[in-house]
């Protein structure tokens, strides 16, 4: 089944006709990262190095190609910050690939059925030691 591109930017999402569904998906995200406690709004302190964030958009399809789900992914954009002024490691919380290849390769060994999982959020789960601070995305309206 052929279906419309994902969206490129919020503006993008919000004025096609799935304008719904990706507000929708919006919402989850927020309501997602302000429930995880992941953000709070400060003043800006001149010491602060801010950086930029993007909306990410993504349709989640099903075996049969069919949309499952509207994915909005609010994402900072870490490529501007410094090593050793605004981070001091860099770690991924993803398995290494040849774990997942050693998991594929045992269970076609042993006859086991993989059934794929999405886990809304993964990123939230693992731990940040710095401050990041960002910019309120401009299409965000906040009280």
């Amino acid at each position: 089944m052929s279906h419309k591109a994902d969206p490129n930017s919020f503006y993008e999402a919000i004025s096609g006709n799935e304008r719904e569904n990706w507000v929708n998906a919006i919402q989850e995200e927020l309501a997602e990262l302000i429930d995880r406690g992941t953000f709070s709004l400060l003043e800006h302190h001149p010491s602060m190095h801010i950086i930029t964030s993007k909306w990410v958009f993504k349709k989640k399809l099903d075996a049969n190609g069919e949309v499952e789900r509207y994915k909005a992914q609010l994402c900072a954009r870490g490529f501007t910050q410094r090593y050793l002024v605004d981070y001091f490691e860099t770690t991924s919380p993803v398995a290494a690939h040849t774990t997942t290849r050693l998991f594929l390769f045992t269970a076609v060994q042993e006859g086991l059925h993989l059934i794929k999982y999405d886990v809304k959020n993964a990123y939230l789960n693992s731990s940040v030691d710095e401050d990041i601070y960002m910019h309120i995305p401009q299409d965000l309206k906040v009280n």
